[in-house]
């Protein structure tokens, strides 16, 4: 059963949009926001509860495919699930694909993003 993430256990996680926009690899903390612009999007602390929800399942050191973990913010009335998918050697690399299905309160329907995570050679991981 998914695990639900509270605000007070928040920190930052990757700008998946602008990686997935131009394919290239960034820091695992910094944010993600795939709603950039005009109308509701998602807040800074939003994504700082998709990332304490993100980070334990790319991080672990084995994880099953279908892992899942959930998060709400009650002060913005966002949330979200993210799911491991699966895990491949890329390279010399581990990499874990993860489903991120975001829902933002005042947007009709969830917005599903798929990232691949690697681990690189000194430890860090990142977006591929």
């Amino acid at each position: 059963m998914p695990r639900p993430i509270t605000l007070a256990t928040a920190a930052p996680i990757a700008t998946l949009l602008a990686a997935l926009a131009i394919g290239w690899s960034s820091p695992a903390h910094a944010q993600i926001n795939p709603f950039k612009g005009k109308g509701p999007r998602l807040e800074p602390s939003d994504t700082a509860l998709m990332d304490r929800a993100a980070s334990p399942l790319f991080q672990a050191d084995t994880i099953k495919p279908g892992a899942s973990n959930t998060w709400s913010n009650p002060a913005t009335g966002n949330s979200g699930a993210v799911t491991i998918k699966g895990e491949r050697q890329v390279q010399t690399m581990l990499c874990r694909n993860v489903q991120y299905d975001i829902t933002v309160k005042a947007r009709p329907g969830a917005r599903t993003y798929l990232v691949d995570w690697c681990r690189t050679q000194d430890g860090t991981w990142k977006m591929r």
